[in-house]
C-alpha cells in the first residue's frame, strides 16, 4: 500500500479515490503474485491404493467393532444414554409406565368419559334424529 500511495503522490495528481487505491494496491501487489505462482509446486497426484471391500465384510467389521443397525437405533432413540445397559433399563422402565397407564384406564372409564363430553352427545343425538327421519 504504501508504494502505492508513493508511485501516485509521484505523479501530483488529485487525491486518489477508493477505488484508485484498490487499483493502486493490485498493480504492485501484482510481481509479488506472479513469483509466488512461478515458485508454487505442482499438483500432487493423489491416488487411493487401498484395496476395496465389499458391503457383507464392511457390516461384517461393523459387527465385529459392536456397530449394527439395532444399537444404532437404541442411541437415537434415547441420546443421552451412556451405555446399552442404560439404554436397555431406560426401555424398560418405559414400558413399565406404559403398562401401568394402561391398566389404570378401563374400557368402563372411556365409555363414561365418552358420554360426559358433550359433542358426542350432540353427534349420537344428531344420528339418532338421521336415523328415525330415514326410516
Amino acid at each position: 500500500m504504501l508504494r502505492a500511495f508513493d508511485r501516485w503522490e509521484r505523479s501530483g495528481q488529485r487525491r486518489p479515490t477508493p477505488a484508485e487505491i484498490v487499483i493502486l494496491a493490485e498493480r504492485e501487489i501484482e510481481p509479488f503474485k506472479a513469483e509466488l505462482k512461478r515458485r508454487e509446486p505442482p499438483p500432487l497426484k493423489i491416488t487411493d491404493d487401498r484395496p476395496r471391500i465389499s458391503p457383507d465384510r464392511a457390516a461384517q467389521i461393523m459387527a465385529e467393532a459392536g456397530f449394527n443397525p439395532e444399537r444404532a437405533e437404541l442411541f437415537r432413540r434415547f441420546p443421552m444414554a451412556r451405555s446399552e445397559d442404560e439404554v436397555r433399563q431406560r426401555q424398560a422402565a418405559a414400558r413399565e409406565i406404559a403398562a401401568r397407564a394402561a391398566a389404570m384406564v378401563t374400557p368402563e372409564m372411556l365409555a363414561e368419559v365418552r358420554d360426559r363430553n358433550s359433542l358426542v352427545r350432540e353427534a349420537r343425538a344428531a344420528q339418532a334424529k338421521a336415523k328415525g327421519r330415514a326410516e
